[in-house]
């Protein structure tokens, strides 16, 4: 009896020849962060496994770090050292994982993960995969923000197999800073269209009957620019009387304490770190979506609030889609005057061009299962593994540009 990763097969020949093989199938290890919370990274690495998981795969999260325990679906095991760190890399090398891991160049620690992975990877004859988050402009990223990250970043680049990131420009960049194959695909995909929501309860009310509901999420760093999004709030809170805005993510203390004890502060929500299916809920319910952040990519919430008819106010770039209103990062001013935009289209009851979706998890998913084969292809049956097809990404080249099947947000 032969045992594949599809299934099941019987293998026939002569009774004195018959014996019990094991079909070996792709062993992925993802190395990040993973739900809970149902936030950032965390929700489409989840995506990916699940993906992954109907494929076939076998599958193993190392977490750096963290407070939260993740689900029991897949096996897990948390680091809290460099040396615990490289003892399981070590060892998911050796057993032939391939290693797949999300990192930014938010700060040095993550660049300084990628190349202690990079070693490792080569050491071990393990295929290397970098997810690389965020968007063009980030704290040492691209090559001219670098400075300390530069040469940990390159060595990590051209030492991985693939690259994955969630834009073109990004894409571009990293190509220049050595990585060999880099395949751009955007983080948002169908999967997150299939959320329901779940309300939150002393919001319910606010929900129902403010006009316009701002929902806008902030974390306590450079990126998002507080100061300007305080004065912005505080313009907006003294102009729209039955206006209400609510304030996500782990920044929402630290606006609220820049927005101070205006005269209208009770119409300011502080929620803080909330789940997706929460956030997912605001979302539906918002009229208006305001981002600050400069550092992000083709953001999937931005992606998602437009998907849900809601009109989105952020900072410019080359990322947005279209129907963003967009304003110069920085300037509480312009973005005033974005906010009254959007304030006037939620007015008419217009809805921003609505984006198309594609089915991005199955893609990247398929490209990891392609990149464990092309490393230990010579061990293995090709065609007795299931690989989906490749979906919206084909590859050209150094790059994966999109095409193929899409849906309609």
């Amino acid at each position: 009896m032969a045992i594949y990763a599809a299934g099941v097969g019987t293998h026939t020949g002569p009774a004195h020849r018959t014996r019990t093989r094991v079909r070996q199938i792709p062993r992925l290890a993802e190395i990040g962060p993973f739900p809970p919370p149902w936030n950032g990274w965390s929700t489409r690495t989840y995506f990916v496994c699940e993906r992954l998981e109907e494929l076939g795969c076998e599958l193993f999260l190392l977490l750096p770090g963290g407070e939260y325990s993740p689900s029991p679906k897949f096996p897990w095991h948390r680091v809290e050292s460099a040396r615990a760190l490289v003892v399981w890399l070590t060892r998911l090398a050796i057993r032939r994982y391939l290693l797949h891991l999300h990192i930014n160049a938010q700060n040095l620690i993550y660049p300084g993960i990628a190349a202690l992975s990079a070693t490792i990877a080569h050491a071990f004859a393990a295929p290397l995969v970098l997810t690389f988050h965020a968007g063009l402009t980030q704290q040492f990223f691209p090559a001219a923000r670098a400075r300390a990250a530069r040469w940990p970043l390159r060595f990590a680049l051209g030492a991985s197999q693939l690259v994955i990131c969630n834009d073109e420009s990004v894409a571009t960049e990293l190509s220049r800073m050595g990585a060999r194959r880099v395949a751009p695909i955007p983080a948002f995909s169908v999967q997150y269209l299939a959320e329901k929501g779940h309300p939150i309860a002393q919001l319910e009310a606010v929900a129902r009957t403010a006009f316009p509901l701002v929902v806008t999420y902030v974390e306590d760093r450079w990126e998002y620019h507080l100061p300007s999004l305080a004065r912005c709030i505080s313009w907006f809170l003294a102009r729209e009387i039955r206006g209400h805005v609510v304030a996500v993510g782990g920044g929402a203390e630290a606006l609220g304490r820049l927005v101070g004890s205006v005269p209208d502060r009770c119409r300011l929500h502080l929620v803080g770190t909330v789940d997706r299916d929460r956030f997912t809920w605001l979302l539906r319910a918002a009229h208006i979506y305001l981002r600050s952040s400069v550092t992000e990519g083709k953001s999937s919430s931005i992606m998602e609030a437009l998907c849900h008819g809601v009109w989105v106010v952020a900072n410019e770039t080359p990322h947005h889609p279209p129907g963003v209103l967009q304003y110069p990062w920085g300037n509480w001013r312009a973005m005033v005057e974005a906010m009254s935009r959007a304030i006037d289209k939620a007015r008419q009851a217009s809805s921003p061009p609505r984006p198309v979706v594609c089915d991005t998890v199955a893609a990247e998913a398929s490209l990891l299962v392609e990149t464990w084969l092309r490393h230990y292809g010579r061990r293995s049956r090709v065609h007795e593994l299931p690989i989906a097809p490749r979906g919206p990404c084909a590859i050209y080249g150094r790059h994966v540009r999109p095409s193929g099947p899409s849906y309609p947000g």
